[in-house]
Parts: structure tokens; sequence; C-alpha cells
């Protein structure tokens, strides 16, 4: 008997059952059957008996069933394995896949039956028809769409429901390089000044500062603060997906970091310890404690939409660009690079997987301290000339 706790996002019990099928008669191995089930580990045991049964009762004249559709497949797949494994904003953008993109246009073909030539089509059709709101969808976009069916039909072959991928057999969509949005110099200096005597000042500043992405901050915690070292420790964040916010595990074990905060970040969190205890005292017995460094005014962790909106407000009020919360992101990456800022140092403090990928980003910025170097370079070698 093969049964695992799968425990689910919202604490219900399941348990992952794995049946044997006998053997492939093509190829002679060994075949097995894998199903969720929601309830007792009692009943999850009685229940595998009984299938287990049913499929030793047929023999070598089991036949796994081949009618399944892709859209059945895919709600399967997203209850069975994604609920349980993947985390809640992953799974989000999977269901928002699955269910706008990729069942309306596919959702009918057998599961067994899907052709790279009906995915090429598939992706094609995306790039090139509107969507909902009259607008083309962007590469991006699209390729999510493909990662998520990409992800979804690895697991058909390896429940071996499928020989092989043909996702993987058809080519991603090209990805063009895209501008990223930053503020100048200039312009951070007005969003200090907007900024200045707001409850969360301290939250922006750090944001240029740094590059945390809005979860990582929202996620901040005191005890990830330390003023003595200087450092900052991202090991948390704060996501929705539509409901109330929820505190989760960094996006990847390099998202999982410690950086060493400018000493200007420093004195601002100072500044802004003493602005959470008015908060604190104010909001007596109805404040949550949370321990985080840029909760609501009552304590709890704040909503990502709900500070996006108080971004805006902050932006507006400094004239600046209609640019979203993530600028402050790039603003940091594209002021550290453009000062000289080691591009490894950077990528490291930003989270990224490698400092390939920096370096495609912010290209741009890269270039603004190759010439800075090129000048000081310059410099030595008038001096050397006399």
């Amino acid at each position: 008997m093969n049964i695992q706790a799968r425990p689910l996002k919202d604490g219900r019990p399941a348990w992952r059952l794995e049946f044997r099928a006998g053997k492939d008669p093509a190829t002679g191995k060994a075949r097995r059957e894998v199903e969720t089930f929601r309830g007792t580990k009692r009943e999850a045991e009685r229940y595998w008996r009984k299938r287990q049964a049913e499929i030793d009762a047929q023999g070598a004249g089991y036949v796994r069933p081949v009618n399944e559709t892709l859209a059945d497949y895919l709600r399967r797949w997203l209850q069975d394995y994604a609920e349980p494994n993947l985390k809640a904003t992953t799974l989000g953008s999977y269901r928002t896949h699955v269910e706008l993109h990729i069942i309306p246009a596919l959702g009918a073909v057998p599961l067994a039956d899907l052709t790279p030539v009906q995915v090429a089509a598939w992706q094609a059709d995306m790039l090139r028809k509107p969507g909902r709101h009259g607008k083309t969808l962007s590469p991006k976009r699209v390729l999510n769409a493909y990662r998520a069916l990409h992800t979804a039909l690895e697991e058909a072959v390896r429940l071996e429901l499928l020989p092989s991928n043909p996702v993987g057999k058809v080519r991603p969509p090209r990805q063009s390089p895209q501008e990223v949005a930053t503020l100048t110099e200039a312009q951070v200096v007005s969003l200090t000044e907007a900024a200045r005597g707001h409850r969360l000042e301290a939250l922006f500043a750090t944001a240029w500062q740094t590059g945390l992405r809005m979860g990582e901050l929202l996620g901040l915690r005191w005890q990830d603060v330390d003023m003595e070292r200087g450092t900052l420790t991202v090991a948390q964040g704060v996501a929705t997906t539509g409901g109330p916010a929820f505190v989760q595990a960094p996006k990847s074990k390099l998202s999982a970091r410690t950086i060493v905060m400018p000493q200007t970040v420093a004195t601002v969190l100072r500044g802004h310890v003493a602005r959470q205890a008015a908060e604190r005292l104010k909001a007596g017995a109805g404040w949550h404690d949370e321990g985080l460094v840029f909760p609501t005014a009552t304590g709890k962790p704040n909503l990502p939409p709900s500070m996006e909106r108080t971004w805006y407000v902050v932006r507006d009020r400094a004239g600046l660009p209609p640019h979203g919360f993530h600028c402050l992101r790039h603003t940091y990456a594209s002021l550290a690079l453009s000062a000289g800022v080691p591009l490894e140092l950077v990528s490291e403090n930003l989270g990224h997987a490698n400092p390939g990928f920096t370096k495609r980003v912010y290209a741009k910025y890269l270039l603004d301290a190759k010439r800075a170097g090129a000048d000081t370079m310059a410099e030595v070698a008038r001096r050397l000339r006399g």
C-alpha cells in the first residue's frame, strides 16, 4: 500500500494514492496510477484497497482510460498535483492560464491526441488574435501560458499518460528585450520629498536603495533587520491571490538572501521604529503584533494591491511617470550599475538566478558603467604620460 500525506494550502487533509496497474504491453515497464484522496487516513486506506482490487481484477486486461480530454486532465492536474505542491501565487497563475487561455482553445482535444502542430497553432493564435479586452496578449504572457501547459504535461509524461510532451517540441515565443521603467536621480529626489512624513516613507526609501520586491518588503520582520551588522535578510514575503494577504517562503533559494543595507536605509529604519511605536500606542488592544516592519496601521500584513494604490498616491504627488511600484526595484539596479557597483553583487542583491539574467535586463546601465570605467582609464593614461 502506497499512501503519502499531501497537505493542501487550506489545511485540508489529502493523500497521494499510488496503484499498481500491471505492465505496459509495449515497454514491459510497471505502470502506476496516481490519485489524490481527501479525507481521513483510514478512509484513504479503505478507498485504496477497493480501487486496487478493481484494477487487479482486470489483470493483464487493465486499460488506462484514454478518453480523457485535455480540459479534464488539466483540472485534475491542478487539483491533484498543483494545489498540494505549488505556492499559492504560482497556483493562481496556472489556474488563470488554464481557464482563460488553454481550455477554451484546446480543452476538447483528447489528451492522448494532442500534437505539437496543435500546440504551435494555439501559441500563434494567442500572439495574433485579440483577447477579452481587444488587445493581443504580450509575448511574455503567451510564454507564461506555454510554460503552464508544458509543466502540466510533464506530469502526464511522468505518470505515463503520454509518451512525450508535445509542448516541448514547440519553440516558445520569442521575447524581445523590453525597456525597464526606472526613475532618474532627479525623480528619486522628487519621490523623497513627496514621501517625507508619510507613514511608509521608510518603505519607499528601502525599496529604491536595496531592490527588494514589494512582497519581500511587506514580509520583512524586525527580526530580519540587524542594525548592528547593517543587514537585511529576506526570509518570507507577503502575497495575495485575490483574498486575504498570506505569508509565503521566498520564490526561490536565491531569493532567500541577506544583503548589506546602505547606512541611509539603516537611518530611515531607525526613524521608522519610532513612528511604528506611536502607531502601536494609538492602536492599543487593536494592534496585531506580527513583528512586521511595514504593516498596516494596526500591525496586520499589508495587501500588495493596497500597497500599489498607496504608491500611486505618492508617485502622483511627486509628479513621476505612471510607473508601477516595481520601478523602484529597477531604479536600484540602474543606479547601482551606473555607479559602478559590480554586476555580480547587484544580481545577488536582487535575488536573480544568475548575473547573466541581470546583464540582459539592465544592459543599458552597464554601458554607463563601462563609459565611467573608460573615463577612469583615460585619467590613468594621462597621469602616466605626465
